[in-house]
């Protein structure tokens, strides 16, 4: 079965760029801004951090504290969307945080695959962190905003093909 496609119509992007300092490391995260049951379905996100190959990834219900920007909507003169870039620089990383493991000789981590790489709840954030202490990074994000409904009955429906959802 061929994967969903996203709506253009509600796409957005934005790029989040934070400089860690005084032995603090840098984070910049994708926060679900949205009030009512839209779902911001996280397709592309590429990280860069200078002089330094790691980054880690994790999950938090809130949001950091500085806001970088809403989405830029991918369809010139479409209504902001859901989502909001923020970042902020930290003490430690926070545990239980995934490690992301660049390409070889890079500096660099990206996603893009057909899939997307998470799903936020409103009031969830999707955050990246740098391994490093006193760097720079930049996470570039690619997202679209999904009714929750619409998601889940999609998830169902592909469950159901793959046989998950079927005894038989």
């Amino acid at each position: 079965m061929a994967q969903r496609k996203p709506r253009l119509r509600k796409c957005a992007f934005l790029s989040g760029t934070n400089t860690g300092g005084g032995g603090n490391s840098a984070a910049v995260g994708l926060y679900n801004n949205s009030t009512g049951p839209e779902l911001v379905v996280v397709h592309h996100v590429a990280v860069l951090c200078s002089n330094a190959p790691l980054a880690y990834v994790n999950q938090f219900q809130g949001k950091f504290t500085t806001l970088t920007g809403p989405g830029i909507s991918t369809v010139s003169s479409e209504a902001a969307i859901a989502g909001q870039v923020y970042n902020q620089t930290i003490a430690a990383i926070p545990t239980g945080s995934m490690q992301l493991i660049p390409v070889v000789g890079s500096t660099s981590w990206s996603w893009t695959h057909e899939y997307p790489f998470a799903v936020l709840l409103p009031g969830w954030s999707l955050a990246f962190y740098a391994g490093t202490v006193n760097i720079s990074m930049v996470v570039d994000f690619w997202w679209e905003a999904v009714k929750a409904e619409l998601y889940w009955e999609y998830l169902k429906d592909f469950a159901d093909l793959e046989g998950e959802n079927n005894p038989g």
